[in-house]
């Protein structure tokens, strides 16, 4: 089963897990119609993303050049200088910095700009609306650009506010493929590829937790790395020992919980004899994780649970096993976003009121 996720709810789950709430609601501003896909979702996104650079300001750079000058500026090249004879002209050959707009950053958004107007799969328009933008990069170079370079920008004070914009770069750059029918591209849709959507689910949920703690009374959330409760036996083979790390752990004011965070095209699976389970492998995981953290100093009633993305019938059963209440639970990605917020919200305020 495929999982159905409206556009807009899609365009949340990113805003959390890069961590970017405040840019939700640049999908809105300045469009007539929602887009119908990922694609132009992105592309609308990356749009308003641009007009907002454009009100701020593009950020400029020092890029060095060598120039023939009438006097000297920065620094003087001594060889080109002699050998042209320029001093007789009052001029030299010089070396110096010119602030300029030809930055990675600009240079990356034009790129994916230009990507996406070559997609015959963007709208007309928005192809329009994108085709203007560009236009405000004309003393920018294209040149290829690869998601690679996406990552080696560096982010600082002065342009941060490029740093939503040069994730949907990221996205869409990653995302566009060759089409080997025609000359344009084609969109490998991220929201098709549960490997992707795992990673993206599990962002979501634990910078949502994060970002809500105090709405679900937790004082700290976090990744947490989970050490064994035991020791090797030979020091030598301690490092063939599997570490473990948790997705998400919560620390509430009546037990500690764990979550790991689940993203199948099916949510339960089919026994031998046809029932439906909660996968077996998945609650060894949890278990595992609940009986090693419970070995630490204020992890002792430490509760688990196994949070879905629903494909298929909700899910929500509770079991206790040697002392350790770990839970199996969906939420829907498909509904209502205040509803996502208040499941998300309901599961963790439940380890407080079942205790």
């Amino acid at each position: 089963m495929e999982t159905t996720i409206p556009i807009y709810n899609l365009y949340y789950l990113l805003c959390y897990a890069w961590d970017r709430l405040e840019e939700r609601d640049l999908v809105d501003a300045g469009s007539t119609r929602p887009p119908k896909d990922t694609l132009n979702l992105l592309g609308r996104v990356l749009g308003n993303g641009v007009r907002s650079l454009i009100r701020r300001g593009f950020e400029r750079g020092y890029r060095e050049q060598q120039a023939e000058l009438p006097g000297i500026r920065g620094r003087l090249a001594l060889g080109p200088t002699v050998r042209k004879q320029l001093p007789l002209y009052g001029r030299a050959e010089c070396i110096f910095d010119e602030l300029e707009y030809d930055t990675p950053a600009n240079r990356i958004i034009r790129a994916t700009l230009t990507t996406l107007l070559r997609s015959t799969l963007v709208e007309d328009e928005l192809r329009h609306e994108l085709a203007a933008l560009r236009r405000h990069f004309r003393d920018v170079a294209e040149v290829r650009i690869t998601v690679a370079d996406c990552h080696r920008v560096v982010i600082h004070r002065n342009n941060r506010h490029y740093r939503f914009v040069l994730d949907v770069c990221s996205l869409v750059l990653g995302l566009m493929l060759p089409d080997e029918s025609a000359s344009g591209t084609r969109f490998r849709d991220f929201a098709r590829d549960h490997q992707a959507m795992s990673r993206l689910f599990e962002d979501f949920v634990r910078n949502f937790y994060r970002h809500h703690c105090d709405e679900c009374g937790a004082s700290e959330v976090a990744s947490k790395a989970i050490p064994w409760n035991g020791h090797s036996e030979n020091p030598q083979h301690k490092s063939l020992w599997p570490e473990m790390k948790s997705d998400i752990c919560l620390m509430l004011p009546n037990a500690p919980l764990v979550i790991d965070c689940k993203f199948y095209t099916e949510t339960l699976q089919v026994g031998r004899f046809g029932n439906q389970t909660v996968s077996a492998a998945n609650i060894y995981q949890l278990f595992t994780y609940t009986q090693n953290l419970a070995a630490a100093a204020g992890w002792e009633d430490v509760e688990g649970l196994l949070l879905y993305a629903q494909n298929g019938i909700p899910v929500e059963v509770a079991h206790t096993v040697c002392g350790r209440r770990l839970r199996a639970a969906t939420v829907d990605l498909g509904v209502e976003w205040p509803a996502i917020h208040a499941r998300l919200v309901s599961l963790v305020r439940r380890v407080r009121m079942s205790r």
